[in-house]
């Protein structure tokens, strides 16, 4: 994939190999690379979740039970939900798999996602493809 001089700020995370719980760019999960880019890029700590909170990814109830908490209270009121449509550079997109919303992705730019999962290294994605558009849930903007 091809990046311009805006979304050049993607290209060190492309290739990061995932891993279950990673909260480094030694390897990731889908949360820690949101985790890492935001920090990086951003300026933007956000929790880690710690051992006690982090469900597998295989225990997809208790992750979509864990995001729906989180942005019912607390700090996580500092992200607004917005059009898919509208999605931009920062965004998070909560992404659907197995059926619960228990995956998600960060925009590069939009139609594109930075991702990681348990399959792949961390990607750069057309998230209006039709393997992601239908699982899109919802795209969240960090800011008060």
């Amino acid at each position: 994939m091809h990046f311009d001089a805006d979304d050049a700020w993607a290209s060190p995370y492309i290739g990061l190999p995932y891993v279950k719980a990673g909260r480094t760019l030694a390897g990731p999960d889908c949360w820690g690379l949101v985790l890492q880019v935001f920090s990086r890029e951003f300026g933007i700590k956000l929790p880690d979740f710690d051992a006690f909170e982090y469900a597998t990814p295989k225990d997809a109830t208790r992750i979509g039970e864990l995001i729906q908490s989180y942005m019912d209270t607390g700090s996580w009121k500092a992200w607004k939900e917005v059009p898919v449509a509208d999605a931009k550079k920062g965004d998070v997109l909560v992404i659907s798999m197995r059926s619960q919303p228990m995956h998600c992705s960060i925009v590069i730019k939009p139609g594109i996602m930075l991702h990681a999962t348990e399959d792949s290294d961390s990607v750069a994605e057309d998230y209006t493809s039709f393997r992601w558009k239908r699982r899109i849930v919802g795209a969240y903007r960090y800011g008060k």
